[in-house]
């Protein structure tokens, strides 16, 4: 009998401090052991000796087969946004009113979709409301276990844009409150910011100081959590200058190149991008399975268990539980399209 493995989990949403912390169990850890049925007592079957074991009328029913049922190890995906003053002005266009960068981000939550499948959301928002500059008390957002990445959309909306772009020290926040891993599930920061950073340094204002600080920021949080990626949406910005400061900040600290965006429909599309490139290539089952009981599928074709160290193109299966696509079929997993995976038990 085949039974086809569906691949979706949900979530809901707890309001935390600044960012998202404690709320990824490890999916590893939920399997449960084999069944496994008692021998029945042993008889004492000496010359002589009368037979005490009691009776047995019929055989024990055998137990149920445990059906592995793999879902995908969800990427974790975290959104730092801008909220400072500079996000609530209008940006250039043809027939005013124009719509303001802080509109704009409307169309980020329109990338999501139905991808509660597949990824994990939070959201942290700089600076706080308790100072200009401050990060201490930024308000997050976090899937649990029941709720869409669409709701964070709903959040964004109560917020009104007031104070500076402290992107250095909310960089660090994040990172401080983000607990270690390793390689699975992939990680990405998305920093979506109106203009360059500020609060880094004393004032007067330095932008060159500013821009250092940012980088050093970017630079430790991607050796604190080397599977997290960083990438930068610069949301309205026209002004060469400005772009120029965010592309060195991106570069110079080791994130992905920058991103920048004009309208809604841009936003989206810059948001997917990163999405495509971090689809799940890990999958588990809290049921153990064998690669003999299970077939694979990447979009209807199949993929084969590795039978040797170092297989690219197939998978391997861990402790029965934890199934990963080698490097190959990651990076076809990741190249930004829609794709489709299949995991069938032929038990």
């Amino acid at each position: 009998r085949r039974i086809r493995g569906l691949l979706a989990i949900t979530g809901a949403w707890a309001m935390v401090g600044c960012t998202p912390q404690g709320l990824y169990p490890d999916p590893m850890d939920s399997g449960v052991g084999v069944l496994a049925e008692d021998p029945p007592p042993a008889r004492d079957r000496r010359p002589g000796r009368p037979d005490r074991s009691p009776a047995v009328d019929a055989a024990p029913p055998p137990l149920p087969i445990r059906q592995p049922s793999f879902e995908a190890v969800r990427s974790e995906v975290i959104f730092l946004v801008d909220r400072s003053a500079l996000m609530a002005t209008p940006v250039a266009c043809e027939v005013p009113p124009c719509e303001t960068r802080w509109d704009l981000l409307a169309g980020f939550t329109d990338a999501l979709g139905d991808r509660d499948d597949l990824f994990r959301w939070s959201l942290a928002l700089y600076p706080s409301t308790d100072h200009p500059c401050g990060v201490s008390e930024c308000m997050a957002a976090s899937l649990t276990d029941d709720a869409h990445g669409t709701e964070l959309g709903e959040i964004l909306h109560r917020v009104a844009p007031s104070g500076e772009r402290p992107l250095a020290a909310a960089t660090s926040a994040v990172s401080a409150a983000l607990a270690p891993q390793g390689i699975d599930p992939a990680r990405a920061l998305v920093v979506l910011t109106g203009g360059q950073p500020t609060c880094g340094c004393p004032p007067p204002l330095d932008p060159t100081c500013e821009q250092d600080a940012a980088e050093r920021a970017f630079s430790r949080a991607l050796a604190a959590h080397p599977e997290m990626d960083i990438h930068l949406i610069g949301v309205g910005i026209d002004a060469q200058e400005t772009r120029d400061a965010l592309d060195d900040v991106s570069r110079s600290g080791g994130a992905e190149p920058p991103v920048f965006v004009s309208d809604a429909e841009e936003v989206s599309a810059a948001v997917a991008m990163v999405l495509g490139r971090m689809t799940p290539c890990t999958y588990a089952s809290p049921d153990p399975a064998t690669a003999e009981h299970i077939e694979v599928f990447l979009d209807g074709l199949s993929v084969q268990p590795c039978r040797s160290a170092g297989c690219a193109s197939g998978y391997t299966l861990h402790n029965g539980r934890t199934l990963r696509f080698g490097e190959a079929m990651c990076r076809w997993l990741r190249d930004g399209e829609p794709h489709t995976v299949q995991i069938e038990s032929t038990l």
